[in-house]
């Protein structure tokens, strides 16, 4: 029998924007990424470090900056939103031979980071341009009804 799917935030859950106005993922926390992986280590089962890109700041923009007051108001939109597995990490070849661990946490993080990064800003332009979106990006509900595949 499989396993389970657990997922979790590394840096707090969610896109934000940058100074520059963009939106993209917040840096990692080493610590988050070394706590699953170290959970990984002590499973009975094997354990696959995917990481995963979700664009979805327009349907529900949080507030430039993290806050923690009661009662934040949130306004919600009709829009498209994205979420994507990347290839699995390989931690061997991320973290092997580094005797330090706080330097492997970092450099774990800093991969997962990337990954999910680069995963995102295709996320975005396969949102907003259909053209990027090729066999890659398509809702596979709307495929198996024979409809055309498209982000909505």
């Amino acid at each position: 029998q499989g396993g389970a799917l657990l997922w979790i935030a590394p840096s707090g859950g969610r896109d934000r924007p940058k100074e520059d106005g963009k939106w993209s993922p917040d840096p990692f926390d080493p610590s988050a990424v070394e706590l699953m992986r170290n959970l990984g280590t002590r499973a009975k089962k094997d354990t696959h470090l995917v990481p995963m890109a979700m664009f979805s700041y327009p349907m529900m923009p949080p507030p430039p900056k993290t806050e923690k007051a009661v009662g934040e108001r949130r306004l919600t939109t009709f829009t498209p939103v994205g979420i994507s597995a990347c290839e699995e990490l390989d931690v061997d070849s991320i973290i092997g031979g580094i005797e330090d661990k706080e330097v492997a946490q970092a450099k774990l993080a800093e991969a997962a980071f990337g990954v999910v990064c680069e995963e995102y800003a295709n996320l975005e332009a396969a949102i907003f341009d259909e053209s990027k979106r090729g066999d890659v990006y398509v809702q596979p509900w709307k495929k198996a009804a024979g409809k055309v595949p498209v982000m909505a």
